[in-house]
């Protein structure tokens, strides 16, 4: 599967968030973007029953880091183990700098730190789903990781 620039009028995407009101905000904010389709689980297990039920049919997975039964982490890296390119952006209360790392090596394509503003989370989904925003963290990533 190649990844192909999505407009997110068109967008299939999976919110993995545990707390009910940071799941809604973030659900508001794809709304007020125009996604038609907006999946939602409360824990990675959740989140892998969807994605390998509709694989071809999520185009970005919104997922929180520390989550009952499922880590963000540890989805991140069963949906790269199954080889499935979908963009995957990682959000986290940790605000630890070796938490970035570990998601980025794991191929996270975007990583947010919590809290961040809805026209920011707007912005960085808008562009993640054309692909620049994985160009742009690529040239700010590749410094630190290499």
């Amino acid at each position: 599967m190649t990844r192909k620039p999505v407009n997110p009028d068109e967008a299939t995407i999976l919110i993995v968030e545990d707390e009910e009101m940071v799941l809604q905000i973030i659900g508001k904010c794809l709304q007020k973007m125009g996604v038609p389709t907006i999946l939602e689980a409360r824990n990675g297990e959740e989140a892998w029953q969807i994605l390998s039920e509709r694989k071809d049919e999520v185009d970005l997975v919104i997922c929180d880091w520390n989550m009952p039964r499922m880590t963000g982490i540890s989805l991140l890296k069963k949906i790269r183990g199954e080889l499935l390119e979908t963009r995957f952006m990682m959000l986290t209360g940790r605000g630890r700098m070796i938490s970035a790392v570990e998601a980025k090596r794991a191929g996270v394509d975007v990583f947010a730190f919590k809290p961040y503003s809805p026209a920011c989370m707007m912005k960085k989904v808008a562009a993640l789903l054309r692909d620049d925003e994985n160009k742009e963290e690529e040239r700010e990533w590749g410094t630190i990781l290499n």
